[in-house]
Order: structure tokens, then C-alpha cells, then sequence
């Protein structure tokens, strides 16, 4: 019998091993995405705890914080100034800074005495106004035919309605809970806290201005010493750099063209106020632009002055009415047109963002948190668009 060739060995199928395969590596991929989801839940967990941290630090050391942002943001919008009489005038960097400090502590105190003393007469003629304005609408009132006599003769049948089915359960309540009165605080405790403040508030002003001094004195040491600082990387240098630099021309532009829109705003406000015979119209000019650093709240706050003013000026609401509203007007056609270009060319913040930084700032650190939550919110901005990990915080800023 001739001899048969040995058979190949048997071979499993190919399709054996890739289904083990698929088998083996389906509790893998579930551990490696269970992984990825701890470590995504821990990374947003302490992203939120350190977010946490930095506003408790920011709100519990607020004395330390509020002088030293102010002092940046004013060093920064005496910058130009001071460059400007350093080569122009050739003045030496530590002259020129005191120059510009002190040119701007002029000022502000004579913004500031010229206030006081319009706030004094204001504050003398107050009674009379709120009497005049009383009286106004008592005139209102007696007319029956009114829209408010209608609306005050409705709400009077509302509370006796009331009043006659809750007469002897409110007269129980009343009897059992009296309030105790309230403790009588001293005068002299009283001015003493009064004083105390005014000291810690010149402190504090005292505070802005040197270090306002030494950042203008210093000029760019402190970004040099930034870049060397930051590493031996070429790369690094380069991005630190250029993050620096960004944040130095966006602050100036938007803290000058800032300037430049204030000015317009107070000169149309005083040209308006001017022709309807308002008096005092160059201090409340100058307040309308000091104010319009702060959106939203700054303008309303100078209609609710000048309201008073007018009051007290011509004893009259109607013509009152129309001053303020002149005054929102302006801040309005100089804001949607003048400020939306600032804020969409320069720093390109939207709407909402702007709000939202304007109640966390303003709850942070009060009135100086409304002054400077837009320009953080600059800083903010270009820092985000520098950081790859931040450019979702840049987007959510963009307009």
C-alpha cells in the first residue's frame, strides 16, 4: 500500500480567537470608561472647591484685595500720561509718576468738594421737595376722574375689607407681641464709628495712590521679571510674553476710549441740561460721566439726582421728570452706540456677561467691585484666550 502523505494539522477557525477577543475586552473598556468618568468628576470637583476657595479668600481678605486691584487699574490708566510727559517732556520716570498722581488727586478733590457741596444743599432742601412732591400728588388724588384716584379708592376698599374681618385678631396680636424698643445708641459711639470710617477710607485711598506711584515708577520691570521668572523655555517666554502684552494694550485701550466715551457723555448731558435751564448742570455733567463707568447703575443713579435737583429747583414733578429722562436718554444713545463699540472692538464681552460680573463684583466688593468688574472681566478674557484649558470661559465672555 504506497504511502499517504501526512495530513496538516487541524486548525481552529480564524474566527474563534477574534471572538475570544471581543469577549475578553468588553470589561476592560467598561473599567477604562468608568476611570475616565472618576477622574472627569474629580477634576470638576476640584476645579469647583479651588473656584470656592479663591472667592472666600477674595471676600474675607477684601481689605487687602480692593487696594491692590485699584491700584493696578489706576496705574494703568496713568500709563499713558506718564509715558507721554517721559518722552515728550523729558521728564524722569519717578517725576512724571508723582505729576500724574497728583494731578489726578486734584482732580478728584475738586469733583469731590464741588459734590459735597451740591449734595449739602440737597440734603438741606430735602424736606421741602418731599413736601412739594406730597403735595403734587394729593392734587392728583383729588381728581376723581384720575387714573390714580380710581386706583387709590380701589386699594381703600381692599383694606377695609380687610380690616373688617381681621379687626379683633389683629388687635390680640398686637397687644401680645409689643415691640420692645430698641436700645439708644450714644452720639459719641456714633461719631466715633463715623470717624473711624473716614480714616480707614482715607487709609485706604492712601494706599491706592503709592502703589499706583511705584507700579508707574517701576514702568515694565515687573513683566520682564514675569518672563524671567516663568522658565528657561524659549516657548514659555514667548507665550508669557505675548499673554502680558495683550493684557497691557487691552486695559489701556479700553480704560482710554472708556475715558474718551465719559467725556462725550458728560459734555452732551451738560448741553441738554443747559437748555432747559437746569442750574448746577456742570456738576451733574461731570457726576453723569463719573457714573457711566458703572453700566446700568451709574446713569439711573444720576437720573434720581437730577430728579431731585429739578424738584427743589422748580417745584414742580413734570419738569423734574423731563430732565431725568433727558439725562437716561443720553447715557442710552451714548451707550448703545459709543460703549457697545468699546466693549465689541476692545474687549468683545457680551451683554450677560457684563451683568453677571456687575452683581458678583458689586456683591464681592461693593461700589469699587461695580468700577472695576469690567475691566477684570477684560483681564479675564484675554487670559482665557490665551490658555487652551480656559478657552471655554473665553467663549462663554465673547459677545
Amino acid at each position: 500500500m504506497p504511502d499517504q502523505p501526512p495530513l496538516p494539522p487541524a486548525t481552529p477557525p480564524a474566527s474563534s480567537p477574534v471572538v475570544t477577543g471581543l469577549r475578553g475586552d468588553e470589561p476592560e473598556a467598561e473599567s477604562a470608561t468608568a476611570a475616565f468618568s472618576k477622574r472627569r468628576l474629580l477634576t470638576w470637583t476640584l476645579i469647583l472647591l479651588n473656584v470656592t476657595l479663591v472667592i472666600f479668600l477674595l471676600k474675607w481678605a477684601d481689605a487687602f484685595f480692593m487696594p491692590l486691584v485699584a491700584g493696578i487699574f489706576l496705574s494703568y490708566t496713568l500709563g499713558p500720561i506718564v509715558d507721554l510727559l517721559q518722552n515728550r517732556m523729558r521728564l524722569p520716570r519717578a517725576l512724571g509718576s508723582a505729576v500724574a498722581i497728583v494731578a489726578f488727586m486734584g482732580v478728584i478733590g475738586g469733583i469731590g468738594y464741588a459734590v459735597w457741596w451740591q449734595a449739602i444743599d440737597l440734603a438741606e432742601s430735602m424736606p421741602e421737595s418731599i413736601n412739594r412732591i406730597t403735595r403734587s400728588v394729593r392734587q392728583v388724588q383729588v381728581d376723581r376722574s384720575s387714573s390714580l384716584s380710581k386706583l387709590n379708592q380701589a386699594a381703600r376698599a381692599v383694606d377695609n375689607a380687610l380690616k373688617s374681618g381681621g379687626a379683633g385678631s389683629t388687635r390680640a396680636t398686637q397687644s401680645a407681641t409689643a415691640p420692645a424698643a430698641p436700645p439708644q445708641e450714644g452720639v459719641s459711639s456714633m461719631l466715633m464709628q463715623r470717624a473711624l470710617r473716614v480714616m480707614g477710607g482715607l487709609g485706604t485711598l492712601g494706599s491706592v495712590l503709592l502703589l499706583a506711584y511705584f507700579l508707574l515708577t517701576a514702568g515694565d520691570s515687573f513683566r520682564r521679571k514675569t518672563v524671567r521668572v516663568v522658565g528657561s523655555r524659549w516657548q514659555h517666554k514667548r507665550v508669557t510674553v505675548e499673554l502680558l502684552d495683550d493684557i497691557h494694550s487691552s486695559v489701556q485701550k479700553y480704560l482710554g476710549s472708556l475715558v474718551l466715551v465719559n467725556l462725550l457723555l458728560g459734555l452732551l448731558t451738560y448741553m441738554v441740561l443747559v437748555a432747559q435751564g437746569f442750574r448746577n448742570a456742570e456738576i451733574w455733567a461731570t457726576l453723569a460721566g463719573i457714573l457711566h463707568v458703572i453700566p446700568y447703575v451709574g446713569p439711573l443713579l444720576t437720573a434720581i439726582g437730577v430728579f431731585i435737583a429739578g424738584v427743589q429747583q422748580w417745584g414742580a414733578i413734570v419738569p423734574a421728570v423731563l430732565a431725568a429722562g433727558s439725562t437716561l436718554v443720553v447715557a442710552a444713545l451714548v451707550g448703545s452706540i459709543a460703549y457697545a463699540w468699546i466693549l465689541g472692538r476692545i474687549a468683545n464681552i457680551n451683554h450677560s456677561a457684563q451683568f453677571i460680573a456687575l452683581l458678583f463684583f458689586g456683591w464681592l466688593w461693593g461700589a469699587l467691585g461695580l468700577l472695576i468688574a469690567i475691566p477684570l472681566v477684560v483681564v479675564i478674557k484675554v487670559i482665557a484666550a490665551r490658555v487652551d484649558a480656559l478657552h471655554p470661559v473665553a467663549e462663554f465672555l465673547r459677545e
